[in-house]
């Protein structure tokens, strides 16, 4: 018995040696410094690592390097010795309690993804601006406030995460940034977006969910590339967002969680919105304008008591592509007339409900074709 286990256990390694090995992604430098050219990806998260060893710079094609919960690493030692890697794309740092980026991190010539979540930077580290090839950039947990950069500033950032920083304002500054297409700014203590907005032409979602905005500005309607916008948990009501069905090309919206309690009409402007969230909002009515939302494929109405759920089923059941519906949290025991209207779903979410087996077997009789999910 004990003898197979360890013939077992012997091919385990040895399996495991031979995918990494064909994979090129490896977690520990001991098992590749005989075989460097082979390196592509290699994995030192939580080594204790001060001082990068200076055989990593060997490893000619080494892609992407994890240096990620390594507190104390030497960032100007580290990019001196990862300088030798030309083909480097992809470099982790997080949790490393870095306050501040040296500015030889441009001698990472080809760097396209630079991940500093959760650390201790207190600005915007101007210096990863010199990389003329990095898209990616994360500073997801930090301490950032503002940014200060020159309007003069170019940048080739297309995904930017400013998420669970201290901004009270919106960063305008970041319009010099023309290839901007995505940026997370959720969670920070934003008070309104700015008509600066305006200027941020390329930019194609913007999630900006956990702030405290009350209204959207009318130079929104300027995105014409805009597709997605999350605006999710923020204090916006009734009257403060109609700006937002004429931007032009938007597909998805999420208002999640604010304060509308109606419909505002103009809704219909919307000619190619996809998915649509309005649950944990006091609505009581969705309005017969909603029909015209021909391109509507999800809705989202969950955590909404006091809705009326006849018409609001009179209304979905005239969209012809709506295939996905989410209705968690009705508070109710059994479901209102008129859920047999909605034949065209395809799902429905209706988890965190208190229907009991009889009424949930019921449901489903409603709409035999569909699947519906109660946990």
């Amino acid at each position: 018995m004990k003898k197979s286990f360890l013939i077992f256990s012997f091919a385990f390694i040895v399996i495991s040696c031979f995918s990494q090995i064909e994979t090129g992604k490896f977690q520990s430098l001991a098992q590749v410094v005989e075989y460097p050219l082979i390196v592509v990806e290699l994995d030192l998260r939580e080594n204790g690592i001060i001082n990068l060893p200076k055989v990593v710079s060997e490893f000619k094609n080494l892609k992407s390097i994890n240096l990620s919960n390594n507190p104390g690493l030497n960032l100007n030692q580290v990019f001196e010795v990862l300088s030798q890697n030309k083909q480097l794309e992809v470099l982790w740092l997080m949790e490393n309690e870095i306050d501040s980026i040296p500015e030889n991190i441009n001698l990472l010539t080809n760097l396209n993804q630079l991940w500093l979540d959760f650390n201790n930077l207190s600005s915007f580290p101007v210096e990863v601006l010199k990389l003329e090839k990095l898209e990616y950039l994360s500073l997801f947990d930090n301490e950032i406030k503002e940014i200060s950069i020159e309007s003069t500033e170019r940048s080739n950032i297309k995904f930017l995460s400013l998420c669970y920083n201290n901004f009270h304002r919106f960063p305008v500054e970041l319009s010099t940034f023309r290839n901007l297409e995505i940026l997370e700014i959720w969670y920070n203590n934003i008070q309104e977006i700015p008509k600066e907005i305006s200027n941020f032409k390329n930019l194609r979602e913007l999630h900006i969910q956990g702030n405290n905005l009350k209204r959207i500005p009318q130079e929104i309607t300027h995105l014409k590339n805009l597709n997605r916008l999350d605006l999710r948990w923020n204090k916006l009501d009734s009257t403060s967002i109609q700006n937002i069905y004429r931007i032009e090309n938007l597909e998805s919206l999420d208002l999640r969680d604010n304060n509308i309690k109606q419909i505002p009409a103009g809704i219909s402007e919307m000619k190619r919105i996809k998915t649509l969230g309005l649950s944990e909002n006091p609505i009581i009515l969705l309005p017969d304008e909603m029909k015209e939302l021909k391109t509507l494929q999800q809705i989202g109405i969950g955590g909404i008591f006091r809705m009326n759920w006849g018409k609001a089923f009179q209304v979905l059941g005239e969209l012809p592509n709506l295939k996905k519906v989410g209705m968690y949290r009705m508070g109710l025991s059994i479901m209102p007339n008129g859920f047999e209207k909605l034949e065209q779903v395809d799902l429905f979410w209706l988890t965190f409900n208190t229907f009991n087996s009889n009424e949930k077997e019921r449901i489903q009789s409603l709409v035999p074709n569909a699947k519906v999910e109660f946990d």
